[in-house]
């Protein structure tokens, strides 16, 4: 009896610590699976990498029987595609709960087409959701795509503050639809999309120079020999650069980026489109001084770069005015020969003891784009909501009772240095509910289309790696409520 109840205990603590052993394995499973969605890797890379590194690492370190623990670790495609699902599904509950009892809330819409279907991409704040439209890509369709979307899951029209959009064939097609069911809703133009449209309202000229350099760059770059033949050139002249860089027409940094390394190789170019007979009339372009119209570029690129990222629409819109007046003040200081914000062109000028007469009305009507902006920029949210962006501030003309209260603690004015201006005026809800309402309703609308585009088109099913990938570890994923709810440990 003494030997069986020995074998009986024995039997129960191996079990026992195989069980736990596979718990182990089954939540390092979910996290690796995390970490591949989140930095947007393919599958595999858990078994051909990760898994062999890691083990690699443990041997090395520890000694070859604890790595070996490590390869009982599921990790292979089927398995993380299965893991990023379930993750991916657990957010997705997550974040239409919290919609669902939030008291308002924005969205932002794109159509994009995958590898498989034309689908509809719906933002809500760090989650993306991805809803496939049936038929063509009408104003209708798209509207009862989003609209399905809402009645499955139970979220309020009259809950949405606004929608933001790219605002190309969308804004016409079903915005009617929108303002049907729900009127109080505001409709928003993407800024980075209305920026771009603005920039490309440029003179015949000046596309003219742009179009002259895509041309000797697609002579040297499109050729081996010439490309060889150029990076030889570079090195011999000591440049800072050796290859040139492509433009591509949806890339709306790349003007000003290639215009620019243009002027920084304009001597090396220059030289060699001399000893090439076919294109030696374009060797004449680097010594025009109207040439030198990539600072215009340049300072097109600063205003799309610092409208990038997680800004709210409030700064967004501020930066955007402040830009319409630089082109005014740019414009005054060029006529007045002032060139301090045109570098290429003030080096260019005394380098060649040039005037710059030539190039004097070709600048200043570019610089016109003041014009075209206040087209697109009619609508900005960019009065009356100084407060909002800074309730601090003596000067503001709306002067309520509770932004004095604000205005005059100094524990708030510390904290509102520190924290995020969402998180800060979200923080007051309590005590000022009336004002963080009124702030929450401003800084709620998308900006911009920034958070919803991705580059990484390698898969048929996008929507769960896409989830995680664009959703903040904060949001607090329970992969051990996963487990407990029946996930398998078989590695597939």
């Amino acid at each position: 009896f003494q030997r069986c109840l020995k074998s009986c205990d024995t039997q129960s603590s191996t079990l026992q610590n195989f069980t736990k052993l596979n718990d182990k394995c089954l939540e390092a499973s979910f996290e690796v699976s995390y970490l591949i969605a989140k930095d947007k890797k393919p599958h595999t890379i858990g078994e051909t990498l990760v898994l062999p590194a890691a083990v690699k690492m443990v041997e090395i370190i520890h000694g070859k029987q604890y790595g070996h623990k490590l390869k009982c670790i599921p990790l292979s495609a089927n398995t993380v595609g299965r893991r990023i699902e379930n993750i991916a599904e657990d957010l997705k509950k997550q974040v239409l709960e919290q919609i669902t009892q939030c008291g308002r809330f924005a969205i932002h819409l794109n159509m994009s087409q995958l590898m498989v279907d034309s689908v509809t991409m719906m933002k809500y704040r760090k989650t993306t959701f991805l809803c496939a439209t049936k038929g063509k890509s009408t104003g209708e369709n798209i509207f009862s795509t989003v609209n399905d979307f809402f009645t499955k899951n139970n979220i309020l029209w009259k809950n949405c503050v606004s929608v933001t959009t790219d605002g190309a064939a969308v804004k016409k097609l079903f915005w009617g639809k929108f303002t049907e069911i729900a009127p109080h809703m505001k409709f928003i133009h993407c800024i980075i999309h209305r920026q771009a449209i603005a920039a490309k309202k440029m003179e015949p000229e000046v596309h003219k120079v742009l179009q002259d350099v895509i041309d000797v760059v697609n002579f040297i770059k499109t050729r081996p020999l010439n490309s060889r033949i150029f990076t030889i050139l570079c090195n011999e002249m000591g440049s800072d650069h050796e290859n040139l860089l492509y433009h591509t027409e949806v890339c709306w940094l790349s003007r000003g980026k290639v215009l620019k390394r243009g002027v920084k190789l304009k001597d090396e170019l220059r030289i060699f489109l001399l000893q090439k007979d076919k294109c030696s009339k374009f060797a004449d372009l680097f010594c025009d001084d109207k040439w030198l119209s990539a600072d215009i570029f340049a300072i097109i690129n600063t205003l799309n770069l610092s409208l990038q990222g997680k800004g709210d629409i409030l700064t967004m819109s501020e930066k955007v005015t402040a830009f319409q007046k630089k082109l005014v003040l740019w414009r005054k200081h060029f006529e007045n020969r002032c060139l301090e914000r045109f570098p290429s062109l003030c080096d260019f000028v005394a380098e060649n003891y040039v005037s710059v007469s030539p190039t004097k009305t070709l600048v200043s009507a570019h610089l016109n784009l003041e014009t075209e902006f206040s087209n697109l920029f009619k609508n900005l949210p960019n009065e009356g909501f100084q407060w909002i962006l800074n309730p601090f501030v003596k000067n503001i003309k709306i002067l309520q009772v509770q932004l004095i209260d604000i205005r005059e603690d100094g524990n708030l004015l510390a904290e509102f240095q520190q924290k995020p201006l969402h998180n800060w005026w979200m923080g007051l809800k309590n005590e000022y509910p009336d004002l963080v309402s009124a702030a929450n309703n401003a800084l709620l609308p998308f900006g911009s289309m920034t958070a919803i585009k991705t580059k990484y088109r390698n898969k048929l099913n996008l929507e769960p790696d896409l989830q995680i990938a664009v959703s903040q570890r904060g949001t607090g994923i329970p992969l051990w409520k996963l487990l407990l709810n029946g996930v398998g440990v078989c590695s597939g």
